[in-house]
């Protein structure tokens, strides 16, 4: 008659349980660093989304001031709209430091010409390559 012990016949089988838990942890610990690394770059991404937008309405403010500011006639302001166009700003203020924005602005007037109005548009571009964030505002005014 054969015997066979039970503690030799149970012998080695943690040895692939062990395997498998070892794998499945650092599957785990990959998907997790993983995720970690894509919330990062999108908390970067939506920070210069919200730059972008910001050096965009600076843009538009900057614009709306130097197309009105101290203006007594449509024609200065016809004048200024089209000194306007292809301004560039570049900002130095802290928060804006990596932005920049373009402007554009078109005149056109009402049908009898006693009414000029203005479309002010700002495109502002912060970071560079892929951390890059583009929002574009547009402001209208008009002067009787």
């Amino acid at each position: 008659m054969m015997h066979i012990n039970l503690r030799e016949r149970s012998k080695g089988f943690l040895m692939p349980l062990a395997a498998v838990l070892v794998v499945g942890v650092a599957m785990m610990a990959l998907a997790i660093s993983h995720m970690a690394s894509n919330s990062g770059n999108s908390s970067v991404q939506e920070g210069l989304s919200l730059q972008a937008f910001y050096a965009a309405e600076s843009g538009a403010q900057y614009a709306m001031n130097q197309l009105m500011f101290d203006v007594t006639s449509r024609t200065s302001a016809d004048a200024n709209c089209a000194a306007l166009s292809g301004t560039s700003l570049n900002f130095s203020a802290v928060g804006l430091a990596v932005c920049s924005a373009s402007l554009t602005c078109s005149v056109s007037n009402d049908a009898a010409n006693t009414t000029s109005f203005y479309s002010v548009t700002s495109s502002a571009n912060c970071g560079a390559g892929d951390l890059f964030a583009q929002r574009t505002i547009s402001v209208s005014a008009f002067f009787q």
